[in-house]
C-alpha cells in the first residue's frame, strides 16, 4: 500500500496493526530493487489482518518524527505501541 503524508497517521500509527513500511526514493537504483521483494512480502500478508505491508516516497511526502539516514529504509511500526 503506497502512504502519502495524509494517510501517514491513519494507516501507519494505526496501533491495531503492525505496519512495515519502505521507505524510497523512485529514481534510486536500491529502492528501486527493493520494492519487488516489498510486493511479494504485501502479498504473502495479505490474509493477515493484523499487518499492513506499506510503502512511501520520501522525495514526495515528509513525515514527522522520521528520521531516515539513507534510502532504501526499512521500519515496523508494532501494534500496541
Amino acid at each position: 500500500m503506497e502512504v502519502v503524508r495524509s494517510t501517514w497517521e491513519k494507516l501507519v500509527l494505526d496501533e491495531s496493526k503492525d505496519v512495515f513500511v519502505l521507505f524510497h526514493d523512485p529514481k534510486d537504483k536500491h529502492s528501486i530493487d527493493a520494492l519487488h521483494p516489498m510486493k511479494e512480502l504485501a502479498e504473502h500478508c495479505a490474509g493477515v489482518k493484523d499487518m499492513m505491508i506499506a510503502q512511501i516516497d520520501v522525495t514526495q511526502n515528509e513525515v514527522d518524527r522520521v528520521d531516515i539516514s539513507h534510502l532504501p529504509a526499512f521500519k515496523l511500526y508494532p501494534k500496541g505501541k
